[in-house]
């Protein structure tokens, strides 16, 4: 995912994460184990600013639900006027 959507990244391995690096900011805390949970790729993401629908695309699970339009969030009130 990081070849496709983060051209230009960086890791480093320290004892127990990886320390990755990209857009000028780092995440120091991907775990070095085989299998990661998707909820660290997810804070990553997020964190390092790598375009969501790109990310989307290298996984089963979604990581990110992606609003099309702004008319697409609720509108209006809950329950009843007074």
């Amino acid at each position: 995912m990081l070849e496709n959507c983060a051209k230009g990244y960086s890791i480093a391995l320290k004892t127990h994460f990886r320390i990755v690096r990209y857009n000028s900011k780092t995440f120091p805390s991907l775990p070095k184990a085989k299998d990661i949970e998707i909820g660290h790729v997810r804070q990553m993401v997020r964190h390092l600013e790598i375009d969501k629908e790109c990310a989307n695309g290298h996984f089963k699970t979604l990581l990110f639900k992606i609003e099309k339009s702004e008319d697409s969030k609720l509108s209006g009130t809950l329950g009843s006027p007074a």
